[in-house]
């Protein structure tokens, strides 16, 4: 009997507090627009069925934290927990110089080797290959969660094999949590565009 293929969708992690970065860096602007934009217009590149958005904002067309206050973590369950049958590829929305070539890459990867993938040394994007036990894990975890301010992602992949590869452009997974790295990213992203001649 032939397995049937599960959709691979893509989903922008927004729903943080920005404590860092003293505002929302879902609404920074990089390029005219906003960094919730840029993300999905990238996402739009890439060979997936369906891009959704975990964001508290109150829109019902986002997907909104089922526990919040535990970081990035917790969009990650609340995603799974709305798409349980799907392989996802998750993006911060805190990367202002990241490219359609590197999601791709890292989709293709995970895809080929049938595993959870993800950058050497980095977290996000994490593309998730289709397991039940993600999802079996994750709500075992914030079970445990009470009383615990925060739950990181690193320490949820140590339960699972994940493929690491090398980036073809690490300056493209430059993470902006603050307003010095913003600014440093806003002038790596002119720099960038002179090069390239536009």
């Amino acid at each position: 009997m032939k397995q049937r293929k599960r959709p691979t969708i893509g989903a922008i992690l927004a729903g943080g507090k920005s404590t860092r970065m003293g505002q929302d860096k879902a609404l920074l602007s990089i390029d005219h627009d906003t960094m919730l934009l840029r993300t999905q217009q990238l996402l739009a590149k890439c060979s997936l069925d369906e891009v959704v958005i975990n964001r508290n904002d109150g829109n019902p067309s986002h997907i909104s934290d089922l526990i919040p206050d535990k970081g990035p973590l917790s969009g990650i369950h609340s995603v799974l927990s709305a798409y349980s049958e799907c392989h996802v590829l998750f993006v911060p929305v805190d990367l202002p110089l990241l490219e359609p070539d590197i999601l791709q890459t890292l989709i293709e990867a995970g895809q080929q080797a049938q595993s959870n993938a993800c950058y050497a040394e980095q977290v996000l994007p994490l593309y998730l290959h289709y397991h039940a036990q993600h999802l079996s894990h994750l709500n075992i975890t914030f079970e445990h969660a009470v009383g615990k301010r925060d739950v990181s992602i690193r320490g949820f992949m140590k339960a699972f094999t994940c493929l690491q590869i090398t980036p073809s452009n690490q300056q493209a997974l430059f993470n902006a949590n603050t307003p010095q790295q913003w600014h440093e990213a806003l002038e790596l992203s002119v720099d960038a565009r002179i090069k390239k001649g536009k």
